[in-house]
C-alpha cells in the first residue's frame, strides 16, 4: 500500500507549527541576547587595551621627560620669541592630536562595523523568516485546495455511482 503523499506534507507543516511556536522564539531571543553580551564584551576589551597601552606609552613619555625644565625652556623660549609656541612642543601637541583621532576614528570604525554586522544579521534572519513564513501560507493554500478538489472530485463521483 502507497503511503498518502498528503500526509508527508501535514507532517511537514506540523514540524513547520513547532518550529515557529513561541518556545523556540523565546530561546532565539535569549540567543541573541547572550550574543549581544559576548560581543559587547568583546569590544569593551578591546577598547579596555588600547587605552592601556596608550596610557603605558604616555606614562613612557612623562617619565622620560623632565616636566619642570621643559616648561622652564617653553617660558625662556616664550619670553625671547614673544607668545608663539616652539616647534618642537607644536610637534608634541600635533603628535598627541593626531594619536587622539586616530584612536577615536578607530573606535567609531570598530563601533560602526559592530553595527553593521547585526543589521546585516537581523535583516538576513528577518529574510528568512519571513520566506518561511511565504512558504507556510503556500503550504496552507495548496493543502486546501487539495482538499477542495478532493471534495469536489468525491461529490462527483458520488453524483455519478448514484445516477447510474
Amino acid at each position: 500500500m502507497r503511503p498518502d503523499p498528503d500526509s508527508s506534507s501535514v507532517e511537514k507543516y506540523q514540524v513547520m507549527e513547532q518550529l515557529l511556536s513561541p518556545a523556540n522564539h523565546r530561546s532565539a531571543c535569549i540567543l541573541q541576547a547572550i550574543w549581544r553580551g559576548v560581543s559587547f564584551r568583546q569590544q569593551m576589551l578591546l577598547s579596555n587595551v588600547s587605552a592601556s597601552i596608550i596610557q603605558k606609552q604616555w606614562i613612557q613619555f612623562l617619565k622620560t621627560c623632565d616636566r619642570g625644565s621643559m616648561h622652564r625652556e617653553f617660558l625662556r623660549i616664550q619670553s625671547v620669541s614673544g607668545p608663539s609656541v616652539p616647534e618642537c612642543v607644536r610637534k608634541r601637541l600635533f603628535s598627541a592630536t593626531l594619536i587622539q583621532i586616530t584612536f577615536k576614528t578607530h573606535m567609531a570604525r570598530a563601533i560602526f562595523l559592530n553595527v553593521r554586522h547585526s543589521a546585516i544579521v537581523l535583516q538576513s534572519l528577518a529574510r528568512m523568516l519571513s520566506s518561511k513564513k511565504m512558504r507556510c501560507r503556500r503550504m496552507q493554500w495548496c493543502l486546501l485546495l487539495q482538499s477542495v478538489l478532493r471534495g469536489s472530485l468525491v461529490r462527483r463521483h458520488l453524483c455519478e455511482s448514484s445516477s447510474k
